[in-house]
């Protein structure tokens, strides 16, 4: 997968901005759906094709395993919104290789297939969540991306670029305690906030980044910092 680095906040604002333009009058807001990443070289699959290469054949046992230890949350009819909710609580991407999405495939191959679910948690709705399935199991989103060139654009964002960023978003309110509702949303804010302060670029360890009083990595995957 290609990169474009961006330099600065705008340089990257910018960039955002004319990719997600729509030329239709239809639509108010960016057309672009949003995925990040902790670090450039880690792989865009699912939790559940990680936990085991044998992945497909585990979906619908976890699915029906699923509903039936979750069943008091009760989150709507339907089988996607069973996929939402699980998505939310097991943070298990990419769960639906249903018989229908593959069918509906045919002969043409795999298809990505975007959806908002529905309003279960603050979570989903301050992040104005957006959620993935493809129709195909065995295929994964950084796979189909790459036989797909003209529908995505990624940005690797340097860490004094990623500070900036996170400062203009600090001021916008975008922070842990909105993205995350709830202690563990207010527990990364709080550590993030305290952490010792970025060393200097130039220093020994700079593209490292700073590390908090515990130890950990702040820019570690599932981290806001």
């Amino acid at each position: 997968m290609s990169w474009d680095v961006a330099a600065s906040w705008r340089e990257l604002d910018a960039a955002i901005a004319e990719t997600g333009g729509s030329t239709s009058d239809r639509h108010v807001h960016s057309t672009l759906v949003f995925r990040g990443l902790a670090r450039a070289a880690y792989a865009n699959t699912s939790s559940l094709a990680r936990l085991s290469h044998e992945h497909p054949q585990l979906e619908r046992h976890l699915i029906r395993n699923f509903r039936k230890y979750a069943h008091r949350e009760a989150p709507g009819p339907t089988t996607w919104d069973w996929l939402s909710l699980a998505q939310l609580g097991e943070r298990a991407a990419d769960l639906a290789a249903l018989d229908a999405l593959t069918r509906a495939g045919g002969d043409g191959g795999p298809f990505a297939l975007f959806f908002e679910p529905p309003s279960l948690d603050e979570r989903i709705v301050n992040q104005a969540a957006v959620l993935s399935v493809i129709s195909d199991a065995r295929c994964q989103m950084d796979a189909w991306l790459e036989a797909h060139p003209g529908l995505w654009r990624a940005w690797r964002i340097p860490p004094e670029v990623k500070a900036e960023a996170r400062e203009r978003l600090d001021q916008a309110n975008v922070t842990e305690r909105i993205l995350l509702p709830g202690l563990d949303g207010l527990a990364a804010w709080l550590r993030r906030y305290y952490a010792p302060r970025r060393i200097p670029l130039g220093s020994a360890g700079a593209a490292a980044g700073a590390m908090s009083e515990d130890g950990r990595d702040p820019q570690a995957e599932g981290a806001m910092s």
